[in-house]
């Protein structure tokens, strides 16, 4: 692909936006004397309009793919660590690593239930 991501719509907004430009400012005559229009209007004036509008912001949103330059905003994700195998039990009242044969907590003293892991 010779050009980058946006082009297309590059080319395809400059040229909505003159269209609209054009159809914005045509003017058409109900009443005509000779050469003179004494009447005029705008019967595409609010097409017009639209048209300008979204050529622009078609223009605009492909200038920034267009700086991108085929960039893609890369997603990585980090997969939730394993469970490791517990080494011992917490003491509820210090929270402190004591090895699972013990009866007391090794810092604060404190007793273990009966059966508590």
């Amino acid at each position: 692909m010779p050009y980058g991501r946006g082009t297309g719509a590059l080319i395809l907004g400059i040229i909505v936006a003159i269209s609209g430009f054009f159809l914005y400012n045509h003017v058409a005559c109900t009443v005509v004397i000779g050469e003179f229009c004494l009447e005029p209007y705008r019967p595409y004036e609010t097409v017009g309009l639209l048209m300008m509008i979204f050529g622009g912001v078609l223009f605009v949103v492909s200038i920034i793919l267009l700086a991108m330059g085929g960039r893609t905003i890369a997603v990585t994700t980090t997969p939730p660590p394993s469970p490791t195998p517990s080494k011992g039990k917490y003491c509820g009242n210090c929270g402190t690593l004591n090895p699972f044969e013990a009866s007391y907590c090794n810092s604060c003293g404190r007793a273990f239930a009966e059966g508590s892991q």
